[in-house]
């Protein structure tokens, strides 16, 4: 479902995000992160189309972009960052307990805020065999991004 819904569409997301998934073709790549920028582009192993060390000029740089939409696929600090301007939210939900090693990181996401609408295709929610449900909500008011004049930067704050 990942993969049908955001091919061909633009992804933001955080540095350890990043850094924990594997390049995501016809997909270009926004990244947030403290790190810097020079250190980033020499070590990333894998192509992005733009970094910013904030992440609501990436989001608005990007959507300036791609007018037809983007998707944020995390790390928590990021949606906990965007969620109020998303139009929408696609949600994954485990519905069993899946064991995690102490060598893997686990985040959750945050919770949908009170006021968005869910909306699920037919009435129910998608509930895959493999034990996930998807659902949709709805943001009734999003805020909107801060307006971005030159698109084309490919970096905001490359010396912050």
């Amino acid at each position: 479902h990942f993969r049908a819904t955001t091919l061909d569409h633009p992804i933001i997301m955080g540095r350890a995000t990043w850094d924990a998934t594997p390049e995501l073709d016809r997909r270009p790549a926004y990244v947030a992160t403290r790190a810097d920028h020079r250190e980033f582009r020499k070590a990333a192993a894998k192509a992005f189309a733009a970094i910013s060390n904030d992440p609501l000029a990436l989001a608005a740089t990007c959507l300036k972009l791609h007018p037809e939409g983007a998707y944020v696929i995390g790390g928590r600090q990021i949606l906990d960052l965007l969620l109020p301007y998303c139009t929408d939210a696609i949600v994954t939900t485990l519905n069993q307990r899946t064991p995690v090693s102490d060598e893997h990181a686990v985040t959750y996401a945050p919770a949908i805020p009170t006021g968005w609408t869910r909306e699920d295709a037919g009435g129910d929610a998608y509930t895959h065999p493999c034990g996930y449900t998807i659902t949709r909500h709805v943001n009734p008011a999003p805020l909107p991004l801060p307006v971005i004049t030159d698109p084309t930067r490919k970096e905001e704050n490359k010396d912050a």
